[in-house]
C-alpha cells in the first residue's frame, strides 16, 4: 500500500518562514503530529471494536433466527400448537 503523503512537511516549512524568536516551531509542530497520529489509532481501534461487536450481533441473530425456524418447524409438524407450546417450555 501506497504511503500518504505527510502534511506536516509543508506545514513546517511555511511555519518556520516566520522565524519567531523562542519559539521552536518545529516541536510544536511534531507535537502536534503526533497527538493526531494518536488519535488516528484510537480510531483504529475503535473501529475495529465495532467491527466486532457487530460480528458477534450477526452471529447471535443467527442462531436466534436458526431457534425460532426449527421451533416453528416442530410447531408445525405437531397436530396442536398448543400442545407444542407446553413442550417447548
Amino acid at each position: 500500500m501506497a504511503t500518504a503523503p505527510n502534511p506536516f512537511t509543508d506545514i513546517t516549512k511555511l511555519l518556520e518562514q516566520y522565524k519567531l524568536p523562542g519559539v521552536d516551531m518545529t516541536s510544536i509542530i511534531e507535537a502536534r503530529r503526533k497527538d493526531i497520529e494518536a488519535l488516528a489509532e484510537a480510531n483504529r481501534i475503535a473501529y475495529e471494536g465495532m467491527q466486532a461487536l457487530v460480528q458477534k450481533q450477526t452471529e447471535i441473530l443467527s442462531k436466534s433466527m436458526q431457534e425460532i425456524q426449527a421451533t416453528a418447524q416442530k410447531m408445525a409438524t405437531s397436530g396442536n400448537p398448543a400442545e407444542a407450546m407446553t413442550r417447548q417450555g
